[in-house]
Parts: structure tokens; sequence; C-alpha cells
């Protein structure tokens, strides 16, 4: 068990803190570099953990319900009740669409590692509740391969709560 916050701010800021067994690990990124602060000390971010968080970025959900709005991404129908969102940097997610609620069930994408090929994630999203006029998911299964290998349930959203980019660049 964990606990974990995000900060996102539009277009490609991102912040999460995470309170783990072994102590608190932040992590920030403008999109192009960033920094990571664990309980063995600062280091800056990069390799696959920048990566990682880069398509964090990608991948925010209401990022992606904006993604026909943003120059650098494409949007292409991949089979029924499925879409293929990528970008110029070669980040892609594929979105399952639930035909009768026409809100997204399911992204999948492939995530780097630190050593060997990239593996197929898949993340199930359920529980979908009104936050400021916007349906957004308040659980999400994460799967690798066939294989559950974790649930987070999310306790609330903030939207447009006035945070800024500096205060999100702070290191702890």
């Amino acid at each position: 068990k964990s606990s974990q916050v995000n900060y996102w701010l539009y277009p490609g800021i991102f912040r999460q803190e995470n309170v783990l067994p072994f102590g608190k690990v932040v992590a920030y990124s403008d999109g192009k570099s960033g920094w990571l602060h664990s309980p063995q000390g600062p280091m800056p971010l990069g390799g696959p953990q920048l990566q990682q968080v880069q398509g964090e970025i990608f991948r925010n959900y209401i990022g992606l319900l904006q993604s026909d709005r943003h120059p650098d991404r494409s949007i292409s129908l991949s089979g029924p009740d499925t879409l293929t969102i990528s970008n110029k940097d070669g980040e892609s997610v594929e979105l399952k669409i639930d035909h009768e609620t026409k809100l997204i069930s399911s992204e999948s994408y492939k995530q780097a590692q630190p050593s060997g090929p990239p593996s197929e994630v898949t993340i199930a999203l359920s529980d979908f509740r009104d936050v400021d006029s916007i349906k957004l998911p308040f659980k999400m299964t994460l799967s690798q391969g066939d294989k559950k290998v974790a649930e987070a349930v999310v306790s609330e959203y903030q939207l447009n709560s006035g945070v800024k980019p500096e205060d999100l660049a702070k290191q702890p």
C-alpha cells in the first residue's frame, strides 16, 4: 500500500509525490528534463525514468481528452470502438471506448523498462464520477501482459486549483 498525489499542468508539467513503505519519493518534470528525490537523495531525471514520466504526461487523462486540440498529436480509428493517439515524439496509446457510455474503458501502451524490451501495459478505467462537469475515473486496474499488478483508487480530483509551475518545481 502506498499513497500518491499527482499534479499536472497543461501542456506538460508533472509532479508526483509517493509515500511508500521505505520513504517518500518525489518526481518532477517539465516534459524535457526533471529531477527525482528519494530516501537516497536527489538526482536528475533521465533515461528510462524520464521516458516514463514523459509517457505519464502524454497519457494524462484530461490531456488525452484534449488531443484533438494539440497540434503535435494525431488521432486515428484503429478498430471498432478503439482510438490510437500518438505524438511526434513517439508516444502512443490505444484507447478502448465503452460502446454504451462513450467513456474510455482502458488504455494500452508500451512502457520502457530499465533493462530488457518494453512491456505492454493496460490500465482498465472504471467508477466514473462527475468532477466539475467532466466524467473522471476513480478506479484504475494496471496489468502488464495478462497479469494484474496494481490497483489504484482515486480519493479526490481538484481541477483548476491555482497551482503554479514554480510551486511544482520546488524541490523537497
